[in-house]
C-alpha cells in the first residue's frame, strides 16, 4: 500500500513533515516540489491491520506553529471461515455451523457440499442464523452421510471455501452379504474356511478372530478393496474389509463359536461365526425283516454288549480329556499354537502389493 502526506505552501515550505502509522515494515521516501513537501510510506497491507492502523501526519513550519492530520485505515479483504461439525450419537444428530469473517461483512453463503470419495454427492441448504454464520441440522445420521462437508462464503473482496471431515462415531459394521451372527457346518480332517466383510467407518484400527477359548487365531488375514456403492443416488465406492480364517485339516477341538473383533476410533464391534460338526451321512433304504433265529440274536446281543463297552471306554476317555483341558487359558492358547504355522494375520491389499501388520 503506498500512502503519503503532502505539506502545500508556507513561506518558506515546512521544514519537516513525519508520517507515523505505528510500527510497519516500510519503505519511506520523502521529497519536495516548488510548492510542497510529500512524506511517502509504502508497506504491506495485513489483514490484522483492519480497523486498527491509524496513520498521522505531522508538520512543523519555522513560524513555530505545528500542522496535524489524521486518517483511520480500513482494509477490505476476503472472508476467512471456520466449520464446526458435531456428531451427537445419543441423538444421532449432525450439525454443522460455518462462521464467516471478512471486510466487509456482507457475506453471501453457498449451500453445504457433501463429498464422498472426493466426489460431490449433494448439496445441503443451511439455515442463516446469523450475518456471519451458515447452520445445518442433519438428523437421525447413517453411514451415507460419512464423508467431507464444504462451507463457501463471499464478500466484496472474493469468495473462499473451506472442507472438513465428519466423524460420525459409528462403531464398525458388517456389510450386505455378511451376518454379525451365523453358522457354518465343518467335517472333521477337511479344510474349512469363512470370513465377514466389514465396513470400518473411519478406519480399522485393529482386528482379530479368536476362538471358544479366547484365544486369537494366527490362520487369518485381512484384505481391503474398493467396492461400488451408490451414496444419495449418486455412483461411488466405498472401502471394505474382508477378514478370513481357515483351517488346513478341522479336529474335534475347533468347534465352537468363533469372534471376529474389529475396533476402529468409537469402539469395537463383535461379530461371530459357530463352526458345527457335520452329521454323519446316511441313505434311506428298505427295512427287510428277517427271520430271526437263535444264533441272530446271540450275534446281536454280542453287538450290544461290545458297543456298551465301547461307549463306557469313550466316555472314560472323554472325561480324562475334558480333565486335562481344564487348564489355565493361556495353557489351552499355547497347545492351539503350537499346531498352527506362522503368524499369517496380516492386513492385504487386493493385489497383494501392499502389506501391513495386523494394527492399523
Amino acid at each position: 500500500m503506498d500512502l503519503s502526506c503532502r505539506v502545500t505552501g508556507g513561506n518558506p515550505l515546512v521544514s519537516r513533515v513525519k508520517l507515523e502509522c505505528g510500527s510497519l515494515e516500510e519503505t519511506r521516501h520523502r521529497s519536495v516540489t516548488d510548492n510542497s513537501v510529500i512524506e511517502q510510506l509504502v508497506f504491506v497491507v495485513r489483514r490484522r491491520y483492519h480497523n486498527k492502523m491509524t496513520c498521522q501526519c505531522k508538520a512543523t513550519h519555522r513560524a513555530q506553529y505545528s500542522l496535524t492530520a489524521e486518517v483511520k485505515v480500513l482494509i477490505d479483504y476476503a472472508p476467512s471461515l471456520t466449520l464446526n461439525i458435531t456428531a451427537n450419537p445419543q441423538t444421532t444428530t449432525l450439525e454443522l455451523t460455518c462462521v464467516a469473517t471478512g471486510s466487509p461483512a456482507n457475506y453471501t453463503f453457498s449451500r453445504f457440499a457433501h463429498y464422498y470419495n472426493s466426489r460431490i454427492v449433494r448439496l445441503l441448504k443451511g439455515r442463516r442464523v446469523a450475518p456471519d454464520r451458515l447452520q445445518l441440522t442433519i438428523g437421525r445420521y447413517s453411514v451415507d452421510d460419512d464423508g467431507d462437508y464444504q462451507c463457501t462464503a463471499a464478500n466484496d473482496v472474493s469468495s473462499t471455501h473451506i472442507t472438513r471431515p465428519a466423524f460420525l462415531g459409528l462403531k464398525p459394521m458388517v456389510v450386505e452379504g455378511s451376518e454379525e451372527y451365523e453358522t457354518v457346518v465343518a467335517v472333521v480332517g477337511r479344510k474349512l474356511s469363512f470370513n465377514k466383510t466389514v465396513l470400518p467407518t473411519g478406519g480399522a484400527r485393529s482386528w482379530n478372530w479368536t476362538d471358544q477359548n479366547r484365544c486369537e487365531r494366527n490362520q487369518s488375514s485381512g484384505i481391503y478393496r474398493l467396492v461400488p456403492y451408490v451414496v444419495f443416488n449418486v455412483s461411488n465406492y466405498r472401502r471394505v474389509y474382508t477378514y478370513s480364517i481357515w483351517f488346513d485339516s478341522v479336529k474335534e477341538t475347533d468347534f465352537g463359536r468363533y469372534t471376529l473383533t474389529v475396533c476402529n476410533k468409537p469402539g469395537c464391534s463383535y461379530f461371530y461365526t459357530d463352526v458345527m460338526k457335520a452329521a454323519l451321512p446316511y441313505t434311506e433304504s428298505k427295512i427287510l425283516v428277517p427271520v430271526v433265529t437263535s444264533a441272530v440274536v446271540a450275534v446281536v446281543a454280542l453287538v450290544v454288549i461290545v458297543v456298551v463297552v465301547f461307549v463306557i471306554v469313550r466316555k472314560r476317555r472323554r472325561s480324562r480329556k475334558h480333565e486335562s483341558y481344564d487348564v489355565d487359558r493361556a495353557e489351552r492358547c499355547a497347545e492351539v499354537e503350537e499346531r498352527l504355522p506362522a503368524t499369517t494375520g496380516m492386513l492385504y491389499t487386493a493385489d497383494d502389493r501392499f502389506v501391513k501388520p495386523r494394527e492399523v
